[in-house]
Formats: C-alpha cells, sequence, structure tokens
C-alpha cells in the first residue's frame, strides 16, 4: 500500500512541478503587463484628469498669471461674468456655423464612396488621392490656402477675375461676409478623405446578395441605396457624425493660421472668426485669465455633452445595428 502512495506521488511530481512552472510564467506576464499597462495610465492621470481637476477648481478663484499660490475666492464672479459675455455665445454660434463643414464633408464623402463602390478602374487609387488632404498638416494646408485666398494676387481671385472681370475680385479674408464661408471651404475640402475611407470599406462589407435579391426584384438603385446601403452603413455615418460634431465645436486650428489673435479680436474681421476654442485659447494666453478660459472650456464640454447625448437618444431612429 505505502508502495502505491509512493509510486503515485512521484507519478504526480512532474505534472505538479509543471504547473509551478507555468504558474510562475503567468505571474511574470502578468507583472510586466501591469507595468506597461500603468505607463499610460500614468500619462492619463497626470496630463488629462489632473488638469481637468485643477481647472474645475480654479473656475472658483482669481488667480494672478500662471501661479497657483495667490489663488482667491472670487464668489462666482467668473460665471457672473460668463454669462453676460456676449464674444463668448457669439463664439458658440460660430462654432456651431462651423461645424456645418463637418455635415458638409460627410455627405461629400459620402457621394464619393458611392462611386469609388462601383468597383471602377482606378478606384483605389483614388481612394488614396482622397486620402491625402487627411493626412496632410492642417498648418501647412492653411498656409497653402491662405495664399490662393489672398486678395491681390490669390490663384482663386486671378481665375474669377479671369472669367468675369475685375469686378469679381474678392476680399476672402477680410470681408466679414466671406470670412467664414472661407473657412468652411478649406474644412471641407481637408476632411472628407478619412469618411471616404470608413465608408468605402462599410459599402463594400455590404453582402451582395441583398443587391441580387433587389434586381431580381425590380428594385431601382435609388431603392437599393435607401433600403440596403444606408441602414447598412448607417453605423458608420453615425460615428463618423458624432466624431465631426465633437471637432468641429473645437475648430481652432485653421483660425490661428489665417489670423493672427490680436486681428481677430480687434476688430479686424467684427469677430466673425471667432470660434470658441479660439477665443479660450486667447483668454488663457494673451489675457492670461486661466480661471475664466476654464470656466468657459467646461461650458464648452457640456454643450458638446449635450449635443453628443441628443444624437445618440435620435440615433434610434435612423441607426440601424441589425
Amino acid at each position: 500500500m505505502k508502495q502505491e502512495k509512493v509510486s503515485a506521488t512521484i507519478a504526480r511530481e512532474p505534472f505538479a512541478e509543471g504547473r509551478l512552472r507555468k504558474k510562475k510564467r503567468l505571474t511574470s506576464e502578468e507583472v510586466w503587463g501591469t507595468v506597461f499597462a500603468v505607463i499610460p495610465l500614468l500619462g492619463l492621470v497626470f496630463f488629462s484628469l489632473a488638469p481637468m481637476v485643477i481647472s474645475l477648481i480654479s473656475v472658483f478663484f482669481d488667480m494672478r498669471g500662471f501661479s497657483f499660490s495667490n489663488l482667491e475666492w472670487n464668489s462666482f464672479r467668473h460665471f457672473k461674468d460668463l454669462a453676460s459675455d456676449g464674444m463668448f455665445w457669439r463664439s458658440i454660434g460660430i462654432s456651431l456655423y462651423l461645424t456645418s463643414a463637418q455635415v458638409i464633408s460627410l455627405i461629400v464623402a459620402l457621394a464619393v464612396s458611392m462611386l469609388l463602390g462601383q468597383r471602377l478602374r482606378g478606384s483605389k487609387l483614388f481612394t488614396v488621392v482622397f486620402f491625402i488632404p487627411y493626412i496632410c498638416s492642417t498648418v501647412a494646408i492653411s498656409i497653402m490656402w491662405k495664399w490662393m485666398f489672398n486678395t491681390n494676387y490669390g490663384i482663386i481671385n486671378d481665375i474669377l477675375v479671369g472669367m468675369f472681370g475685375e469686378g469679381a475680385r474678392i476680399a476672402w479674408m477680410s470681408d466679414k461676409n466671406w470670412i467664414v464661408p472661407t473657412l468652411l471651404i478649406v474644412m471641407v475640402w481637408n476632411m472628407p478623405g478619412y469618411g471616404i475611407t470608413l465608408l468605402n470599406a462599410a459599402i463594400n462589407n455590404v453582402n451582395r446578395t441583398y443587391y441580387e435579391a433587389a434586381e431580381l426584384d425590380g428594385a431601382s438603385k435609388i431603392r437599393m441605396f435607401w433600403s440596403i446601403t444606408l441602414p447598412a452603413i448607417s453605423p458608420t455615418l453615425f460615428f463618423l457624425l458624432m466624431v465631426g460634431i465633437i471637432n468641429g465645436m473645437q475648430t481652432f486650428d485653421i483660425i490661428n493660421v489665417f489670423y493672427p489673435s490680436d486681428w481677430v479680436l480687434g476688430g479686424g474681421t467684427d469677430n466673425s472668426a471667432v470660434s470658441t476654442v479660439f477665443y479660450i485659447y486667447d483668454t488663457a494666453t494673451r489675457l492670461v485669465n486661466m480661471p475664466f478660459a476654464s470656466l468657459m472650456s467646461w461650458v464648452l464640454f457640456l454643450i458638446i455633452l449635450v449635443l453628443s447625448v441628443f444624437n445618440f437618444k435620435f440615433s434610434d431612429k435612423w441607426v440601424s445595428y441589425d
């Protein structure tokens, strides 16, 4: 009996030793996995969460310069100033106006994707060509368009003058009636590439048997688009719409390249190019009023949050996940 127990113990020892080694190896992997996972978490805490908390606290205080050593309670004065700050609320309207460029870009991306989805010769090349503006530097693109829109020697005015005469010359970047449309043109030219790439992939993934069955039933191309293609790609459209609204409400870089801050806010454009983020940036840097800039940032965050929640609620009526 004892001999059988000893034999059984000896037989189990290699397996037991193997389990211990496996357990030790898994523990080592977990340690390294935790180390690599902690690194981005630390970045999130120190560079995102901590500044958010500090900015939220600062809105209740007055602060001289960028030092937190001289904080003084302000009895909610910044909230009262913001409620009566007409320039801030005007900037919200301008940002919403600029956000329309995202919607136009989405429509353009959908139309181009439908054409590319016909699998015509050279469609892959055109997909790459349309994506190039999206990956280019926004600063470089803005400088290029700034030269093109120049009133005296820009190529766009040269074309207009050549076609319609000298009276067709437009002050694209100084006429308050053309400032925002000029920015919209640049944004619409720059943004569809990302949407074209995603929508083209979504269209190509639609089950082709649906189209074959629709053709047998005598459905037209328009009917197939509304009944098959659009529901199938609606989740991608919803994602692009959400991202577009968020990016549109945070428009800053194009304006910052096109116009100097002191000219935009000094009346040079009749305040027609002051987006919300541009106004926040100017308040924080040129006016050195970090608490007030922080409050405006939180209000902008709440506006974007409300728009996002509204879109999620409304998405039930048109987004299909079947």
